[in-house]
C-alpha cells in the first residue's frame, strides 16, 4: 500500500470519527448563520472565465497527489482561538510530515495579554508549553514556521510579535494566517478582523485592505459553496500545486471541483486589495467578474501565506480522497513556509 494512501485511509478514519462523533463541523458555525444575507446566485465558471471542469480520468486506482519530506527537520509552532475540526486536520497534516517537531497553543476566548490563559495541544519533539508561548522560546527551539489560525493578535503580548516579526523578516521562519470569522473578547461577532489593524501583525500580512464583514449581504458569505479557481501563479506555485507538474496539478484541482463533496467553501475573508508584491494563488468568485482572494502568497517581509478561507467545505471532510488532497496541501505549504521548497 503507498503512503499516500496510507495517509489517505487514516485521515478517512480519524477526521471521520472526530467530526461525527464530537461534533467539531457544528462548533464553527456560519458567519451570521442565524440570519445570513442573501448572497448572489451561483455563477456559471464559463461565464466567470473559469477553466470547465473535467471529469476524472478512470483507473482503478486513481493518482492520489503526495505529501514532501523535508529536505532536513524543522519545528512548528499552531496558536489558535480554540479548537476547531480545520486545525485538527492541520494538527494531522503536521503529525504526518516527517521530521517534523510541533506543538499547539490554544489561546481562549480573552480579551488581551492581562487576561491570558489557554492550553497546550497536540505536540512531538518540543517541550510541553506550559503558558502562551514567548518570543524567546520560538528562538531557543529554532521554530521554521508559525501557524495563527483564527487569533485576534491582541491576545498575546507585543514582546511575541515583536519577536515574530524578527524571525519573519530576518527569512528564517515562514507566518501562516487564517483569519477565519473575527470574534471579540465576549465572543460576539466583529465587522472587521483585528489582525488588519494590529500595529505589528498587519505589517506582515500580503493584505492592504478588506471590506467590512456587514451589509445585504455581507461581501465574502455565500449561501452555497463556491467553486475554487487556481490562478496564473497558483498553477506553478509550490504552496498551490498538489503534484511537481503543473498541469497534472490542474487536472486534480478539477478533479476535487466535482460532486456533492467537492471543495466549495462558504466564506472567503472579502480582501479588496493585496499588496503590490502579493501573488494570489487561489481565488473564489463572488458576483460579475469579482473574484475575492482565498490563498495569497508573499515573500516581501518574509516567507507568509494568508488563508482567506472558513475552510474547503464540511461535505469535503466527507471524503477520504478529498481529505487527502487537502492534508496533502497544509503539508506543501509547511514546506514552503520553512523555505523547502521553491
Amino acid at each position: 500500500m503507498s503512503r499516500a494512501l496510507l495517509i489517505v485511509l487514516v485521515l478517512g478514519a480519524v477526521v471521520g470519527a472526530y467530526v461525527l462523533f464530537t461534533g467539531a463541523g457544528d462548533t464553527v458555525p456560519e458567519p451570521r448563520d442565524a440570519d445570513a444575507p442573501a448572497a448572489p446566485g451561483t455563477q456559471d465558471p464559463a461565464a466567470a472565465g473559469l477553466d470547465p471542469v473535467r471529469p476524472p480520468e478512470e483507473s482503478a486506482e486513481p493518482e492520489l497527489p503526495g505529501f514532501q519530506e523535508p529536505a532536513a527537520p524543522f519545528a512548528a509552532l499552531m496558536v489558535t482561538r480554540r479548537p476547531t475540526s480545520w486545525n485538527k486536520l492541520v494538527e494531522m497534516a503536521l503529525r504526518d510530515t516527517q521530521d517534523l517537531s510541533y506543538a499547539v497553543w490554544h489561546v481562549g476566548d480573552v480579551g488581551g495579554p492581562e487576561s491570558l490563559g489557554g492550553q497546550a495541544g497536540a505536540r512531538r519533539g518540543l517541550p510541553a508549553l506550559s503558558g502562551p508561548p514567548q518570543s524567546a522560546w520560538l528562538e531557543a527551539q529554532d521554530v521554521r514556521v508559525l501557524i495563527v489560525d483564527e487569533l485576534d493578535p491582541h491576545a498575546l503580548p507585543d514582546a511575541f510579535w515583536a519577536g515574530v516579526s524578527d524571525r519573519v523578516r530576518r527569512g528564517v521562519m515562514g507566518l501562516l494566517f487564517r483569519p477565519g470569522w473575527p470574534y471579540g473578547a465576549g465572543n460576539e461577532p466583529l465587522q472587521a478582523h483585528p489582525a488588519l489593524s494590529h500595529p505589528t501583525f498587519s505589517a506582515l500580512l500580503p493584505v492592504e485592505r478588506a471590506a467590512e464583514l456587514a451589509g445585504e449581504p455581507v461581501p465574502g458569505v455565500f449561501t452555497q459553496g463556491r467553486p475554487l479557481h487556481l490562478t496564473g501563479e497558483g498553477l506553478r506555485h509550490a504552496a498551490s500545486r498538489l503534484v511537481p507538474t503543473p498541469d497534472r496539478s490542474a487536472q486534480l484541482w478539477r478533479e476535487v471541483d466535482q460532486g456533492p463533496h467537492a471543495l466549495r467553501p462558504k466564506f472567503v475573508y472579502p480582501v479588496l486589495k493585496t499588496r503590490a508584491d502579493a501573488r494570489v494563488l487561489i481565488e473564489v468568485p463572488a458576483e460579475g467578474a469579482e473574484y475575492w482572494p482565498a490563498l495569497v502568497a508573499s515573500e516581501a517581509t518574509g516567507r507568509v501565506l494568508w488563508l482567506g478561507l472558513r475552510d474547503f467545505g464540511q461535505e469535503a471532510y466527507k471524503v477520504s480522497r478529498h481529505q487527502g488532497v487537502m492534508a496533502t496541501l497544509i503539508n506543501h505549504w509547511l514546506l514552503w513556509l520553512a523555505g523547502q521548497s521553491a
